[in-house]
C-alpha cells in the first residue's frame, strides 16, 4: 500500500506547513510503517525559519548565565504561529519538537561559544529521558534553562528544561558532538543542516500514520509525549532523500511507544524511541509524565 501526501492527511491531523512526510510506501497495520521525505529543506517552512532566525538559532536570541546554568527566553510563541498553524487545525498547540528545538538552541549557543576557536560545529547528537510535561499554547511564553552535566573534547551533555511561568513544560537531557564540517562551510551555506528536532517530528508523523490507520483511532489527535535513546549519527543536509521507519514496540490503551529509524543512502542517520498518546479532539492534551508512564 502506497499513501500519497493527500492520503496521509486523511489519517493524521497534521497540515501545512507542519507536515514533513511526502509518502508512506509500506505499512503493516499495527506493526510498522515506512515513509519518505524527498527533500526536507525544500519545504516552505524552512524558508520561514531562515527568515526569523539568526545563524543556526531560530527561537533563541541570547543566553544568560544564571544559577550555575544558562537561561533564555521566548517572549511569545505566537510570534512563530506561521510555523505551526497546521498543528493542528481547530486545536492549535505549539509543537513539542519546537519546544525541544528551543531548549537545544539554548544549549547549542553555550557549546558554540566554548568551541569558538575550533573549525568544527556542534550538532545535536543525543536526546535522552525527554518528557513533554504539559502543553504550550499559542499565547504562552517560554523560559528555557540548561546546565552542563558532562564535557570532554568532542561532546557536551546538558540537562534542559522549558517552563511556562512556573509550570514545567518539558525536560530531559541533550548531548552535542563536534561536526567535521568547517565553520566556513556553515557560514557560506546558511540552512545547510536540517534541525534534528524536525527529523524527530517527521519520524513521529510516520508513527502517527501507523497508530491512526485503523477504524478505532480515526479522527483522533496524536501527541508526542517523550523521546528516549535518540542518536544522530550525522547531520542531514540539503537535497537528501530520507527514508523513515516506525515500528510499534509497546501499546497500552491510548498510550504507546515506537522505535524509529531514519536512513539516507542506505545508512542510518538517526534512530530512537518516541512515546505518544492518543486523544479525542475535545480532550485536553495529557502531560508527558502520564503518557510516558503508561507507554512502557
Amino acid at each position: 500500500m502506497i499513501l500519497s501526501r493527500d492520503d496521509i492527511q486523511t489519517i493524521i491531523p497534521h497540515r501545512e506547513p507542519f507536515i514533513f512526510v511526502d509518502e508512506v510506501n509500506e505499512i503493516e497495520p499495527g506493526t510498522r510503517a515506512e515513509g519518505v521525505a524527498w527533500d526536507f529543506l525544500s519545504y516552505p517552512l524552512f524558508g520561514d525559519l531562515a527568515g526569523i532566525g539568526s545563524g543556526s538559532s531560530y527561537f533563541v536570541n541570547a543566553v544568560v548565565p544564571q544559577d550555575g546554568g544558562y537561561t533564555a527566553h521566548v517572549p511569545s510563541v505566537r510570534a512563530f504561529a506561521k510555523l505551526f498553524e497546521g498543528h493542528f487545525p481547530g486545536h492549535l498547540v505549539f509543537p513539542g519538537v519546537l519546544t525541544l528545538e528551543a531548549v537545544a538552541e539554548t544549549a547549542a549557543m553555550v557549546v558554540e561559544e566554548r568551541w569558538a576557536d575550533s573549525d568544527a560545529s556542534a550538532f545535536l547528537s543525543a536526546v535522552d529521558r525527554w518528557r513533554f510535561r504539559s502543553p504550550v499554547w499559542p499565547d504562552d511564553s517560554l523560559t528555557l534553562r540548561v546546565e552542563r552535566l558532562a564535557e570532554d573534547r568532542d561532546l557536551v551533555r546538558f540537562s534542559g528544561e522549558a517552563y511556562v511561568d512556573d509550570r514545567l513544560a518539558a525536560q530531559g537531557e541533550l548531548s552535542f558532538s563536534r561536526y567535521s564540517a568547517t565553520r566556513e562551510i556553515a557560514e557560506t551555506s546558511p540552512g545547510l543542516n536540517f534541525p534534528i528536532s524536525m527529523l524527530i517530528e517527521a519520524l513521529a508523523e510516520v508513527g502517527a500514520v501507523l497508530a491512526l490507520n485503523n477504524d478505532g483511532n480515526k479522527g483522533k489527535i496524536i501527541f508526542l509525549a517523550g523521546v528516549e535513546n535518540w542518536r544522530t549519527y550525522k547531520p542531514i543536509q540539503r537535497g537528501c532523500e530520507i527514508r523513515m521507519e516506525a515500528v510499534l514496540v509497546a501499546k497500552r490503551q491510548a498510550y504507546g511507544k515506537g522505535h524509529v529509524v531514519a536512513v539516507q543512502g542506505g545508512c542510518p542517520v538517526a534512530e530512537g524511541d518516541l512515546m505518544f498518546v492518543l486523544r479525542e479532539p475535545s480532550q485536553d492534551e495529557p502531560t508527558g509524565r502520564d503518557a510516558a508512564a503508561r507507554a512502557v
